[in-house]
């Protein structure tokens, strides 16, 4: 009798401590998931230190690509070794510039005109031509 009671007894007890391995489990999962969106948040909408300024560029490049895919907006990439290149109120050298663009920038397209784009930022602070040669377009790229 004392057996079973004591066998019953350790049962429970084994019982007890699986519990809080479980909810151990899965706060450690939660944890994880939490930092991870955290990580995410700050990548793309704080200031981020001049270090990490590649990593950040490149996940809003990576979500800026997913929303061109699921909706009809023509996505250019600014590709040239001159950096930061500067952008043209109109499609010529000699007009006012803009703002600069730095190399691997994601743009909207919205015109095309003899050898010039024009393209605007996401926040549509600024639209610019650019000379079409510092561009591809973001299909062009293998992701």
């Amino acid at each position: 009798m004392k057996d079973q009671i004591k066998l019953e007894d350790d049962t429970k007890k084994r019982k007890r401590q699986k519990m809080p391995m479980y909810v151990t489990a899965a706060f450690i999962a939660l944890s994880g998931v939490g930092i991870l969106l955290f990580t995410v948040y700050y990548i793309a909408f704080l200031p981020v230190p001049t270090v990490m300024q590649p990593l950040r560029v490149r996940v809003l490049t990576t979500l800026q690509l997913e929303q061109a895919l699921e909706g009809d907006l023509e996505l250019v990439i600014i590709t040239t070794e001159e950096s930061p290149l500067d952008t043209y109120e109109s499609p010529d050298e000699d007009s006012e510039v803009v703002t600069t663009v730095s190399d691997g920038g994601v743009y909207e397209k919205i015109d095309e005109e003899e050898g010039w784009v024009k393209i605007r930022d996401e926040e549509k602070t600024f639209e610019a031509w650019l000379g079409e040669g510092y561009v591809r377009s973001a299909e062009d790229f293998d992701y």
